[in-house]
């Protein structure tokens, strides 16, 4: 079966590399754990930003100024318990 050469330029190759390579970069101490709302996110976001624009990807994320983001918000919850937590049980 032959295959165009078009098709074969189109087809992504994998880079066992350069995935070994991002991986280490992303799990280095200077992320700080890539914890929300921390430094290190801040830093993890733009390093994947910039690896995403260097693959040629445009973002997709939200809007903003005509312009579209690589990330997108997204509400998180968070509940604190005010009190001693008690529970009840019933026998029925």
């Amino acid at each position: 079966m032959a295959v165009s050469t078009a098709l074969m330029a189109a087809t992504p190759s994998f880079d066992g590399a350069r995935i070994s390579r991002d991986v280490k970069e992303l799990a280095s101490d200077a992320y700080e754990g890539r914890g929300p709302a921390t430094a290190g996110e801040e830093k993890t976001i733009a390093y994947l930003s910039k690896q995403f624009a260097d693959a040629g990807l445009q973002p997709g994320g939200d809007l903003t100024d005509g312009k579209r983001a690589w990330t997108q918000a997204v509400p998180l919850r968070r509940a604190d318990i005010v009190g001693t937590p008690t529970i009840a049980l019933q026998h029925a």
